[in-house]
This record gives C-alpha cells, structure tokens and sequence, in this order.
C-alpha cells in the first residue's frame, strides 16, 4: 500500500532534532506540510476544534514574549497539552493522525527552547490557515 502524504509529513517531523531547525519552506508553501495536514484532516475536524487548542497553545506562547530565544521551555506545559488532544480524539473530535502528529511535535526534546515552541507556533499557524482555506466554514 502506497505511503500517504500525512505519513510522510509525520516521518519528517519525527526526523526533527528540535523544531527550530524546520525549514519554513517544507511546511508555509501551498502544498507543504501544513497544507498536506489539513487535507488530510478537513473532513475529520472542525475549524473551532483546531482553533481551541491553537488558543491555547498561543497562551502558553504569550508566557514567554520577550523571553531571550534561548531559554528554557517549561516541559509541564508541553506534557499538559496532551490529555486535552486526547479528550477530543476520544470524542472524535480530532483525527487519530493530527493527535499522532501532535504527540510527536509536543516532546521537550522538540522543543527545549522559546525559539523552538516558537517555530511550533508558526508550524501550527500554518495548519490553521491551511485548513480554514480547505474547510472553507
């Protein structure tokens, strides 16, 4: 059975050291990585389900503005996202994919420093747009 692109995405992201050294290119153009994610998850996910937990993610990004790039992430706050994602994965709220992909994403070997929750952020403002685009709602 052929690889899917989502697949292949979340092999990239797995191949990570950290999320500053995502090249902007692999995920923002049309057709990238963030674009492939909200394909795959437009049918499987509603807009203000992705919203809710990007307003999240973003209050936690509020927490460090004007920290220096690299100080240190609080792990705990990484760690604390994941029983919310999986809440709305048992409620099939979320897909099993985007659940996958964000366990991978939201370790702190990922993202140890502000630069790299910050490269998270622009990652996941990407899938956001993507998929308002795609979703059209």
């Amino acid at each position: 059975m052929p690889e899917r692109p989502i697949d292949n995405v979340k092999q990239r992201i797995q191949d990570l050291k950290t999320f500053s050294t995502i090249d902007p290119e692999f995920y923002a153009k049309e057709n990238g990585a963030a674009h492939i994610i909200a394909k795959d998850v437009r049918e499987k996910m509603k807009v203000t389900q992705l919203r809710k937990f990007f307003g999240h993610i973003k209050q936690i990004q509020a927490k460090y503005k004007g920290k220096k790039d690299d100080d240190k992430v609080e792990k705990g706050e990484l760690y604390l996202l994941m029983p919310e994602l999986a809440y709305a994965l048992g409620r099939q709220l979320i897909s099993k994919d985007f659940y996958e992909l964000m366990k991978t994403s939201l370790n702190s070997e990922k993202i140890p420093t502000v630069k790299d929750f910050n490269c998270f952020v622009d990652f996941l403002s990407a899938v956001l747009a993507y998929h308002k685009m795609e979703k059209g709602d």
